[in-house]
């Protein structure tokens, strides 16, 4: 190999490196500038929690107090309720009574009618009997004077007593009918007190019906401020997650930096025409593949952390750890230096893949048989 292509392959070597590293850099800072975002969305998103808390607090005394408002007015009406029934029991009972007196009045005015029937018959008797000739009757059919006294005392008797049980009839019918009248007062009252219950009950109730809707707005403003919260608290963690993720891939970026700082060759020591590179060589089979072939998972090589995919293409080779120790610095004849850190499937034993852009160059590559210097 002449020294102007060792030269060469030095040269392209130290460039992929740069651009990997500055590479590197750009997606550091982009990780940096993303962190700082998904941070302030975190400040933000906590101030956001902190209302939606207070929010959700402020709901929960709301509902509380309109539950005790509910607990008040069915104390009310249950109240109202019990006076109602018994103020219908009251008027009931006075219902109850009136019919009483009622029956009370007709029986001592069928009585006082009755009474009257035998007093008019009493005086028919008396005008178509003259006195005179009853008391001639009587004195003519008296035994002795004292049974003329007798029936004459008696007669009186009958006329006084049929006297006395027609105004006690008359007073006992006045005294009926005006307690007929005080209950029917108390009946009129009651049932104006029933009808003022019902009107309030009907009030309580209205009242209750307004409060029950409130109480199931304020439980819809809470259940919703409680979605809108759990909703938060799950954007944040998912945030917290994002932000743990965009960390550890700066560490990772970081680390990879550090490695491929550390990987950047020096110059080595360039051979004149028809010298060797030092270290220890050795005859390999060399194949090629391509970064299309590496995406998804294997994107990342296995040693060293290095992404196939950075543009432009990194100088890398796939080995058998058996045969080169991993990550080992080592120049490829007609491909350059390179550094062992990828494996393959078919890469065993005296075999490596070299890792070219395009599959056309790796096409052109083809499979040859190369020396391969493990740089010391």
């Amino acid at each position: 190999m002449t020294m102007k292509k060792v030269l060469s392959s030095f040269l392209i070597t130290c460039i992929i490196f740069m651009s990997i590293n500055v590479q590197g850099t750009a997606h550091a800072e982009q990780s940096n500038n993303e962190l700082i975002h998904i941070e302030q969305q975190l400040r933000d998103q906590h101030s956001g929690l902190k209302e939606m808390q207070e929010e959700k607090e402020a709901m929960l005394k709301e509902v509380q107090k309109i539950q005790d408002d509910v607990k008040a007015l069915d104390g009310s009406i249950m109240k109202n309720q019990q006076e109602l029934v018994a103020i219908e029991n009251k008027i009931a009972e006075a219902s109850a009574l009136i019919e009483q007196k009622k029956e009370e009045i007709i029986e001592v005015s069928n009585k006082i009618l009755e009474r009257k029937e035998i007093m008019k018959k009493r005086m028919v008797s008396m005008q178509q009997n003259p006195q005179e000739d009853i008391f001639v009757e009587l004195m003519t059919t008296a035994e002795s004077i004292m049974d003329i006294v007798k029936r004459y005392t008696y007669m009186s008797q009958i006329f006084n007593s049929d006297e006395d049980l027609f105004r006690t009839q008359e007073e006992d019918l006045e005294s009926i009918e005006q307690d007929k009248e005080v209950i029917a007062k108390q009946e009129e009252l009651l049932k104006k007190e029933e009808q003022a219950l019902q009107k309030k009950q009907e009030e309580l109730r209205a009242q209750y019906d307004a409060v029950q809707a409130s109480l199931q707005e304020a439980e819809k403003k809470h259940n919703d401020a409680a979605s809108a919260l759990t909703d938060a608290t799950t954007q944040a963690d998912q945030l917290k997650a994002q932000k743990t993720a965009l960390e550890e891939k700066a560490k990772a970026m970081q680390e990879l930096e550090k490695k491929q700082s550390e990987v950047v060759p020096q110059q080595p020591s360039v051979p004149v025409d028809g010298q060797s590179i030092k270290g220890r060589e050795m005859y390999v089979e060399a194949t090629a593949y391509t970064p299309a072939e590496s995406q998804g998972a294997h994107a990342i090589t296995k040693y060293g952390g290095y992404n196939i995919l950075a543009k432009p293409t990194p100088r890398l080779i796939a080995i058998d750890p058996r045969v080169i120790p991993p990550l080992s610095k080592v120049y490829v004849e007609g491909y350059g230096y390179a550094i062992a850190a990828d494996t393959g499937g078919a890469i065993k034993g005296y075999k490596i893949d070299v890792l070219l852009p395009t599959n056309e160059e790796a096409y052109r590559w083809g499979r040859k048989k190369v020396k391969l210097t493990i740089i010391e």
